[in-house]
Parts: C-alpha cells; sequence; structure tokens
C-alpha cells in the first residue's frame, strides 16, 4: 500500500505550502506577491540584468516579466534602463526604496530560514539546496 509520506510531491508541496505561509503575511504587509519578491531578488543580485535574462532565470514566460517589471516600475522599487548595446532590451535596476525592501526581505529571510532550518547542519543545508537546484536544473522536463 502506497504511504503519502513516501511521496516526493507530497512532500515538496507541504515543505512549499509551510515556507509560503510563513512569508504571506509579511508580503500582504509590503504589498508584494511571491512572484515580485522573487523578481526583486534576482534584479538585486544582478543589477543591470536584462528583462530577458531575469525572465529565464525564474522560468517565467515574456509577458510576466513585462507585467512584473511594470509592477515593480509602478511601486517604485525598480527602474528600466535601455540597454546600450541591444536598444531593444532594457536592464533592470533596483531603486534606493528598492534596495531597503530588499534588505528587508533579506533580515526576514533569514529568520524564516532560522525557523525551520535550525536543526540542520550547514552540511545538511548545503546538500539540500544542491538537490533542490538539481531538481529544477532536470532537463527531461524541458
Amino acid at each position: 500500500m502506497a504511504n503519502i509520506y513516501q511521496s516526493f510531491g507530497f512532500l515538496f508541496a507541504k515543505a512549499s505550502q509551510k515556507m509560503q505561509e510563513e512569508w504571506k503575511d509579511w508580503l500582504d504587509n509590503h504589498n508584494l506577491s511571491h512572484k515580485e519578491l522573487g523578481f526583486l531578488l534576482t534584479i538585486s543580485t544582478l543589477p543591470g540584468i536584462t528583462q530577458k535574462h531575469a525572465g529565464q532565470i525564474q522560468k517565467i514566460d515574456r509577458t510576466s516579466v513585462t507585467q512584473l517589471t511594470d509592477q515593480l516600475e509602478e511601486k517604485g522599487y525598480v527602474i528600466r534602463i535601455r540597454h546600450l548595446e541591444d536598444r531593444r532590451a532594457y536592464e533592470l535596476h533596483l531603486t534606493d526604496s528598492g534596495a531597503a525592501l530588499v534588505r528587508k526581505i533579506d533580515k526576514h529571510m533569514k529568520k524564516v530560514d532560522e525557523r525551520y532550518f535550525t536543526n540542520f547542519s550547514q552540511d545538511e543545508i548545503t546538500l539540500l539546496k544542491q538537490l533542490l537546484l538539481k531538481i529544477m536544473e532536470d532537463k527531461t522536463n524541458e
């Protein structure tokens, strides 16, 4: 008989649900979505990234990238600057308020990580991240 706790899909979904619940109130209080959070972190990590590249990293389509960029620009967190070498492309940069928000995000992320990973060794945390990245990079589903 199948045991639900042997299902990777179930385990990943429930772990993800728990982490997302931990973020829900914080995101609501800051008028952000999970997608906007990820997009801000991508831009913060790679200042000047093009919209196209940011979409590839986030694994979202061009239309969604444009919508996210518009939303974050309207909120005053991101600015678009025309790419010097490719006039069709835009570089994305954080504004001062966007950078301040990312610092708040970082503090909250550390708080959440401490709550859930306090009983993990650093080696276990590193291994878990490596395994999750390996699953994300699986080319068989593309």
